[in-house]
């Protein structure tokens, strides 16, 4: 599903921020992401998820080249691709419900067709009450929660999910990792990036360790 060869990345004349990425996932994967705070684990989802281009290395996803891909083909990819952000990136001005049914929207599906399945997974990350609120009014666990809920609505091929329980409490946390293992046993690939090592403990799933740029298999 998705291959980086001797990956790297450079920003300006820093350091190297990834060096020589070899990695790979295959259909139905569940593979968590450790590291340390700035590691790069948000850069290598980035370039995992099309919104960052390498210095160096080779990238192919559902058999396209990544490198090589004409820019007009990339949206039609990047559909097949749930992300979750740190910063949630919520637009404000869509209540709840707009935020978390806007990948369904874009995929031109009508309202009477998906609203209850909306519903059923706002009720599931504890958002069905907040369903007409505006980001502004969400705290941060909450937000964090609405963001997870769009990048799984369409239950896309692959999820990215870049910390996505730092800012809920330890039931919520525990509950969204069981909606990521339930999508995953119905066929989703899912790479978890956490510096929460008690998650961890709750799935027996492989992990790989970012340090110095370089992927470590633990």
């Amino acid at each position: 599903m998705l291959r980086l060869d001797q990956v790297s990345l450079r920003f300006g004349q820093g350091a190297e921020v990834l060096r020589g990425i070899d990695f790979g996932l295959e259909a139905g994967d569940f593979v968590f992401l450790t590291g340390a705070s700035g590691a790069g684990k948000s850069s290598l989802l980035k370039i995992m998820s099309l919104s960052l281009e390498p210095t160096a290395g080779r990238c192919t996803m559902f058999g396209e080249d990544l490198l090589s891909l004409h820019r007009k083909q990339r949206p039609a990819l990047r559909r097949r691709i749930g992300f979750v952000y740190q910063d949630f990136k919520l637009l404000d001005h869509l209540s709840v419900f707009d935020n978390v049914a806007l990948p369904l929207r874009i995929q031109g599906k009508n309202v009477s067709g998906f609203a209850a399945d909306v519903m059923d997974l706002l009720d599931w990350v504890g958002l069905k009450t907040h369903a007409n609120a505006l980001p502004p009014s969400l705290s941060g666990g909450e937000k964090q929660r609405a963001a997870i809920a769009r990048a799984v609505i369409s239950k896309p091929e692959l999820i990215l999910a870049d910390e996505p329980t730092g800012s809920v409490d330890p039931v919520h946390a525990r509950r969204l990792l069981r909606l990521f293992a339930e999508l995953n046993k119905q066929g989703t690939t899912v790479f978890l990036a956490t510096h929460d090592e008690g998650l961890l403990k709750q799935l027996s799933a492989p992990v790989v360790h970012l340090s110095e740029g370089r992927l470590q298999f633990r």
